[in-house]
């Protein structure tokens, strides 16, 4: 996924967002500015004993580009 920002014209690449959120799980997505779903995934994780961590992946990409999206900034391709 690449995302642009129209104002500022900066770019960002998202390279394999399910295999960093299975490693860095909420905080990736905190990273690229989704904080408030990664606080309620960490929210979710702590009340599911970490179940909810394997199953983040699934939605880091929809998270992701609504989140950029929602930002104004336009996806690339």
């Amino acid at each position: 996924m690449r995302f642009e920002d129209p104002i500022s014209r900066n770019r960002v690449e998202i390279r394999n967002p399910c295999a960093w959120t299975l490693l860095f799980g909420p905080f990736y997505w905190a990273k690229h500015g989704a904080l408030g779903e990664g606080l309620v995934a960490t929210v979710l994780t702590v009340f599911s004993a970490g179940l909810a961590w394997l199953a983040l992946p699934f939605f880091a990409v929809i998270v992701l580009r609504r989140r950029y999206v929602s930002n104004g900034w336009r996806e690339l391709e």
